[in-house]
């Protein structure tokens, strides 16, 4: 009997109830079969496109003889000599805010209506939120948007094998994702709703309309729009893979069994794990939380003092918001200088795909100039400005920020970056 109580006591504490044993399980296999979907599909895509360019290349080593054919003309030759080019048309700035716009608009419409259905039905819990149906329902709605994204990618990309695994922690996992920030706000409005107060009443509406209101303000800053895109078009806008990727593929199986295992878990750590914690804790993320959070958390700390305690919004509305907020500020600087190797990837990657707001908003969010050593480092990788080492000297020496040199300096790089990789030496300096 004693034991019972204990785990029912625990239950109510966790705020799930006995329905949970059996959803949980679900939501995760869901959640694991649609990664392993995609991540095949994803795979049979880079393959095929990995061919295409094989076969480009091995027409393109015959040039000199098609050069040399009377019959050949000149918009063969280009054509053989030409680089893919990357997103350049795809992803313009209007068209990628009317995508995010639009996604956004579908994301709250569900979330409302799962929300006004379980109002109307009695069914919205303090302990759970929406019953577990709804969140089955939604997950698999989030994952077959996941899927869909996949087929339809472009044909002459290739990706890393984890990419679209990465890509659904942006979409669907809990605190990572907008969608789900945007699904715990609407469900807060829901049970202030259905309080007798009406005060309380009054904060369903200041919950709902908020929502709107400061995604479109945060709209009008290209780089959170970037990030924004990566939440709810996280699959359509993962990064290619590098040359760099691809010219050391075929040396890893020359690597012994130990060191292979240990650099398996290094390389890990430092290309997935690191990096999903870094992107918690960037500037324009830290922002995102302020403008969305910081309400949501007050009205949350209000409802909690008129109506008791509530685990779902204790934890979702209060708890968790304070702890992202505090501890994005903390660990920026650290993992920042930790993953100066994937971000000078991501910039790469993305400068091959000609996406320049996504080479922005890497560059600005990490905040470099207040960093010279770190700034210094990361263009010297980049091989930009291979030919004035007394400015990397320089950079290299300097101990406070850069900020009266930040405007002048970014734009130098970009300048110089984006014109050798057009030009096509950016991927002979880098090796």
């Amino acid at each position: 009997m004693e034991q019972n109580v204990s785990i029912t006591t625990l239950k109510e504490a966790t705020g799930l109830d006995d329905r949970s044993i059996l959803f949980v399980p679900l939501l995760f296999a869901v959640y694991f079969v649609t990664v392993g979907l995609g991540t095949a599909i994803v795979a049979r895509h880079t393959k095929r496109a990995r061919k295409a360019r094989e076969d480009q290349e091995a027409r393109a080593a015959v040039t000199p003889t098609v050069l040399g054919n009377p019959g050949s003309s000149d918009a063969e030759a280009a054509a053989l000599l030409s680089p893919r080019r990357g997103r350049a048309g795809t992803w313009a700035c209007l068209g990628r805010k009317r995508s995010v716009q639009i996604c956004f608009v579908c994301t709250y419409s569900i979330c409302m209506i799962a929300t006004a259905v379980s109002l109307a039905t009695g069914t919205l819990s303090k302990r759970t939120g929406l019953h577990w149906e709804w969140y089955l329902g939604l997950l698999s709605l989030a994952c077959l948007w996941h899927l869909l994204q996949a087929l339809c990618l472009p044909k002459d990309h290739e990706y890393p094998l984890m990419a679209f695994a990465e890509a659904t922690l942006a979409g669907m996992v809990p605190f990572m994702s907008d969608n789900f920030d945007t699904l715990k706000d609407v469900i807060f409005g829901g049970l202030c709703w259905q309080s007798e107060r009406p005060a309380v009443n009054a904060m369903a509406w200041l919950s709902w309309l908020y929502i709107p209101a400061f995604h479109a303000y945060l709209l009008r800053k290209k780089r959170v729009l970037n990030e924004l895109s990566s939440h709810v078009l996280s699959v359509w806008t993962m990064a290619t893979e590098t040359e760099d990727a691809q010219r050391q593929e075929p040396e890893r199986p020359d690597e012994t069994e130990g060191p292979k295992k240990s650099g398996c878990f290094r390389r890990m750590w430092q290309d997935k794990v690191l990096p999903i914690l870094y992107r918690q804790t960037t500037p324009t993320k830290q922002q995102m939380l302020l403008v969305e959070n910081a309400p949501q958390a007050f009205m949350a700390v209000l409802y909690t003092a008129a109506e008791g305690g509530s685990v779902i919004v204790s934890v979702l509305n209060i708890a968790v918001p304070i702890l992202q907020v505090v501890g994005a500020r903390a660990l920026f600087p650290r993992l920042r200088e930790a993953v100066v190797p994937w971000f000078v990837k991501k910039i790469k990657s993305a400068m091959k795909d000609e996406d320049p707001l996504t080479v922005g908003r890497l560059w600005k969010e990490a905040d470099l100039e207040r960093a010279p050593k770190l700034l210094a480092h990361v263009v010297r990788v980049l091989s930009v400005f291979d030919g004035e080492p007394q400015l990397l000297d320089w950079l290299e020496s300097m101990t406070g920020p850069l900020l009266c040199l930040s405007g002048v300096f970014t734009v130098t790089v970009f300048a110089n970056a984006v014109q050798g990789t057009r030009a096509g030496h950016y991927g002979t300096s880098s090796s």
